[in-house]
């Protein structure tokens, strides 16, 4: 069961970030994000042990994924929603699945 003890705004948020997170985590309860009156995110506090459990039971999973998605955009099977957005913005042709990134967006999650 999620009990959220505080809502703040993401305007709130930004500008008070550590004091915020400090909250949450002293308090060991959730706090909503809402913009425009309206819930965006949730700030959670972490229970050290059961990210420990969390993180050991879905690792390999999640490298497997990210290996199997690196494997597609090199292969130009796929490419990023940023890189994607970023070729269109700068093209007024029509969009052409290169699987390279603009130069702007080269990398990848691991820093390359």
């Amino acid at each position: 069961m999620l009990i959220i003890v505080a809502s703040i705004t993401l305007r709130e948020l930004a500008r008070n970030t550590t004091a915020v997170i400090q909250a949450v985590e002293a308090s060991g309860r959730p706090a909503l994000v809402t913009r425009n009156g309206r819930p965006v995110a949730a700030l959670v506090p972490v229970n050290e042990a059961a990210l420990e459990d969390w993180l050991l039971e879905h690792t390999a999973s999640f490298t497997r994924a990210v290996a199997e998605a690196d494997q597609d955009l090199r292969s130009g099977r796929l490419s990023s929603l940023e890189w994607q957005q970023a070729r269109d913005a700068g093209s007024t042709e029509p969009p052409t699945n290169s699987g390279s990134p603009p130069e702007n967006l080269r990398g990848s999650h691991r820093g390359d």
